[in-house]
């Protein structure tokens, strides 16, 4: 009966669907004032669910920018410039401002072009290869895009990804901005749609009016009531008693206020943003969820169901309501802030949200890469003048204090996550700049040579560059760094032991690696004694030691891990085999320097080139996208690594012959061995 009672309403509304016409924003309907910065703090901290975890409004806003813009900052033709939040509450409440914003980033404007619209031109009146446009400057290619971008994904389908030139995945990605910030614009439909109670008794009755305009709030807050009547109009009772013109006319006024909230709530964007009833349901509502919950619970008898919801909706409307008012909107979104403050704190979900704002407001691995670069010049400086103490220890404190910003961001990540240090690429990025930093310092602290020192800002650097880099990829890919985790990584005791302890086996390798470096360059070029070579490959043996012990612990580890997860030890996985390829070449490495097959040069030269094969094992296996670790396939890495590979073969060729040379013109006769 229940079914046949909602399949009737649905029935209904069919004639009456297409009616409500999707908002389109108002000639006048623009900003007139700056964000108060009160109304920018409060909207930063609004709870809501994306990705699978519940995440500060803030960091929503962040990932947004970043990947339609390239940048977490915007600037607009009035001068003003706007971070996420502020830009994000443009989208939400000034749409029709926000498409005249250029945040779309395009580099290459030969994709306008394929959607059938003119690049602008520079002020040489040349056209410009690459720039920011608006959704209002590329709205008129919209449909082409999208066709284009489904032709492109069907062709990558059927013929695979290499099939696709570059401005045939550019499309494909526009695309995908397009639709989200689209999707970012019709936020508040729900608030804008027009929802009128017509003349009805039964609706009169109600609403207790009598042709108002009505909100979505109101109307879930009544639909125990609509149900109640509909059915009660659609019993034999009502056929006999009532006339059929009258009957009609009430089912349709019904019909027509229950198809205008629909499409009003489902026409908004799918932003969670309210916690469910149940505290053991984890998944939080969008407006379009609240929807369908409460009139499913209304058919089902259930009485005053999703109370609060409802009313924390009501509260959204009223920031809909007060928009041109700073001080009024900024009253209204304290109430609101403090209403789903409460609901979220009730459900344990609250206290990481001002973490979370903290962590990204301090930005420390921006920080740390500013901190690095300069004590790299600290650090050259003190190669000219060797006994500057202060410039010494100057190079020191920079370098901990990078270090401890690195330690203190990823101690902060631990903490929102609830994980161990290391539980995506993205961490392992982190992890492996922070540790081969503090290795390297530790090395430092024993020999005062300043050798060690000297590599340490240059790995530290090149980390931080590279995590910010991937970033940006994760922004485009996934949406966040601190994304759900795939099942068979959810789970902390074998994160903190097996992938923590191959991590450290990566910053060892790598470690070792920019060592040998250094060796095979001072050598190349003459730099140094014999006595300081030697120190350089002990350094890098020892280091090359510590990496073997740590990957051979974490692939052991790891073979547990799969026993326990898949229910075998071993079996001959891509990333099972790059994690055994590392330990191989470290233990041939060592066994050859053992046997006194290499000495310092083949030694230094197979460790730099161990760094290519760690380099495979971390990122390389992955880009296979097989196998049962394919959850770290990274599109567009691939040609990253192939440079960096060919760069290292290069490298290892023009020092090695330069050494030869050097040693030929000495009279010595240089091998592997030697």
């Amino acid at each position: 009966m229940k079914r046949a009672v909602l399949a009737c309403l649905i029935a209904s509304c069919v004639a009456l669907a297409g009616c409500s016409k999707p908002f389109e924003p108002a000639e006048g309907d623009e900003r007139t004032f700056q964000w108060p910065k009160a109304a920018l703090k409060l909207a930063g901290t609004i709870p809501l669910q994306d990705g699978g975890r519940v995440k500060p409004l803030s960091t929503y806003a962040g990932f947004q920018l970043l990947k339609i813009n390239g940048k977490r900052k915007i600037k607009v033709k009035s001068g003003e410039t706007l971070k996420p939040t502020a830009w994000l509450l443009d989208c939400m409440f000034f749409p029709g401002q926000a498409e005249t914003y250029d945040c779309f980033r395009i580099d290459d404007t030969d994709v306008l072009v394929r959607i059938g619209l003119k690049p602008r031109a520079k002020n040489n009146g040349l056209t410009e290869k690459r720039g920011n446009y608006s959704f209002a400057y590329i709205q008129g290619g919209v449909t082409k895009l999208f066709e284009l971008a489904r032709v492109n994904q069907q062709k990558s389908k059927l013929h695979g990804a290499e099939s696709l030139d570059s401005l045939d995945r550019q499309v494909i990605e526009l695309a995908g901005k397009v639709n989200q910030f689209h999707s970012l614009l019709q936020t508040m439909h729900f608030a804008r749609a027009h929802y009128h109670v017509r003349d009805s008794g039964s609706l009169k009755l109600i609403f207790k009016g009598e042709g108002k305009e009505g909100r979505l709030s109101e109307i879930l807050t009544n639909a125990d009531g609509m149900f109640q009547i509909f059915k009660e109009l659609r019993s034999p009772d009502a056929e006999a008693k009532i006339p059929k013109a009258r009957r009609e006319a009430e089912l349709d006024s019904i019909g027509a206020l229950f198809t205008a909230a629909k499409e009003g709530a489902e026409g908004s964007a799918r932003l969670a943003f309210f916690p469910p009833s149940d505290p053991k349901e984890l998944t939080w509502l969008s407006v379009g969820d609240l929807f369908r919950a409460r009139f499913g619970a209304a058919l089902e008898g259930g009485e005053n169901a999703h109370a609060a919801q409802v009313k924390t909706l009501a509260l959204f409307e009223e920031l809909e309501a007060n928009k041109g008012d700073s001080e009024a909107f900024t009253s209204a979104l304290e109430t609101y802030h403090n209403d789903v403050k409460g609901q979220a704190s009730a459900r344990g979900a609250w206290w990481k949200i001002p973490l979370e704002v903290h962590y990204y407001g301090a930005d420390w691995f921006y920080r740390a890469l500013i901190v690095y670069m300069l004590a790299f010049f600290v650090v050259a400086a003190t190669w000219f003048f060797p006994k500057n103490t202060r410039l010494y220890w100057g190079a020191w404190a920079l370098l901990g204090l990078a270090t401890i910003l690195i330690v203190v961001g990823i101690t902060e990540r631990c903490v929102i996550r609830s994980r161990p240090p290391v539980s995506t690429l993205y961490e392992t990025i982190l992890f492996i700049t922070a540790t081969s930093a503090l290795v390297a310092l530790g090395i430092e602290w024993i020999n005062r040579q300043r050798i060690a020192l000297s590599v340490t800002p240059i790995l530290g650097a090149m980390g931080m560059f590279l995590a910010m880099r991937y970033e940006f990829r994760e922004a485009v890919t996934a949406g966040d760094t601190m994304g759900s985790l795939v099942a068979v990584l959810d789970t902390n005791f074998w994160l903190a032991t097996h992938v923590t302890s191959v991590t450290l086996g990566y910053s060892a390798g790598l470690l070792a690696a920019a060592i040998a470096h250094l060796w095979l360059i001072t050598k190349a070029i003459g730099v140094g004694d014999r006595s300081f070579h030697k120190t350089i490959a002990r350094m890098a043996y020892g280091v090359l030691c510590f990496g073997l012990l740590f990957s051979v612990v974490g692939t052991i580890l790891g073979g547990i891990w799969a026993n326990d997860s898949w229910g075998r030890f071993w079996g001959w996985d891509p990333k099972e085999n790059g994690a055994l390829l590392i330990v191989l070449w470290e233990i041939a490495i060592l066994h050859a320097r053992m046997g006194g097959y290499i000495r310092d040069l083949g030694l230094c030269i197979a460790t730099v080139l161990g760094g290519c094969v760690v380099a495979f094992s971390w990122w390389g296996v992955n880009l296979l996208n097989v196998g049962l670790h394919s959850y770290g396939f990274t599109e567009g890495a691939g040609a990253l690594l192939n440079t960096f590979y060919g760069a290292e073969l290069l490298f290892v060729v023009v020092t090695g012959v330069a050494i030869a040379a050097r040693a030929s013109a000495g009279g010595a006769s240089p091998s592997p061995s030697a």
